[in-house]
């Protein structure tokens, strides 16, 4: 890793690496569209035409209801509205059902043409996505996998979420499209997004642990103990991208803090 150990002191060779940052945010997969299917009216299922994982396409029969199950009268069954997957099927033949209830309906169908992950980003995030931009996701029931992604749309409007003691946090509803969606990834899955906000190709970088900042300024020390400064570009969770004050190959020691902080 270029880094030599001389008793405890740690050095580290300033080297050329691609510096990604990243936004980090939870979310969950959901279809491009969906829909649920309610009985018109207070009644009976007489007939179901479809099952779970049958495909169907917009205008197929897809399930019957009838005021009386002992009627004769002609039945019309209801039509799919769109081409897709039927993904849950919550009543039986002969079942009761209520008219429009949302919370008790028949079944329901998706387009899985296209799987989006839906999440909300916090409002000091916000400011570094922007459509077009990849992201890496992880869904947290495929552990072995991870998809590609890209940054479809952010919320203008502002999701005010009020947590306890009255605090707002502000959020904003963001849309990822999975470009490489298989069969693993389902809707309803609550997944991580690693949104690739900025991308540095082989610039030098640093680590963190390497670099002491001062009245706004920021400074390494050589391995023969010069105090140097430098100036910094992007930085990540772990590495300051060195715009200059240093080359490729030189060696800079660890920062011990403790002792700065002495020394002041």
């Amino acid at each position: 890793s270029g880094r030599a150990n001389s008793s405890s002191t740690r050095f580290e060779t300033v080297k050329k690496m691609d510096l990604i940052q990243r936004v980090s945010i939870a979310g969950n997969v959901v279809p491009s569209k969906k829909t649920i299917i309610t009985a018109p009216f207070n009644g009976y299922i007489k007939k179901l035409y479809v099952k779970i994982g049958q495909k169907v396409k917009k205008g197929d029969p897809i399930v019957s209801v009838v005021q009386s199950l002992q009627s004769t009268d002609p039945v019309f069954p209801l039509r799919s509205p769109l081409d897709g997957t039927v993904v849950s099927v919550l009543k039986e033949e002969g079942e009761f059902v209520r008219q429009d209830d949302p919370k008790d309906f028949i079944l329901r169908i998706d387009n899985l043409d296209d799987l989006y992950v839906i999440s909300n980003v916090p409002e000091i995030d916000m400011v570094k996505i922007k459509p077009g931009l990849e992201a890496i996701i992880k869904a947290s029931a495929i552990l072995d996998k991870q998809y590609k992604g890209e940054v479809v749309s952010i919320s203008l409007a502002s999701k005010n979420q009020d947590e306890w003691r009255g605090n707002s946090k502000v959020e904003y509803p963001t849309k990822v499209k999975i470009t490489d969606a298989d069969e693993s990834i389902k809707p309803g899955m609550s997944a991580i997004l690693d949104i690739v906000s900025m991308k540095r190709e082989s610039v030098l970088v640093l680590p963190h642990e390497f670099v002491s900042k001062d009245e706004g300024k920021f400074f390494v020390f050589t391995r023969s103990g010069e105090k140097k400064e430098i100036s910094v570009g992007l930085q990540n969770e772990a590495f300051f991208e060195v715009l200059s004050g240093l080359s490729e190959g030189d060696e800079v020691k660890q920062i011990d803090f403790m002792e700065l902080m002495q020394s002041k």
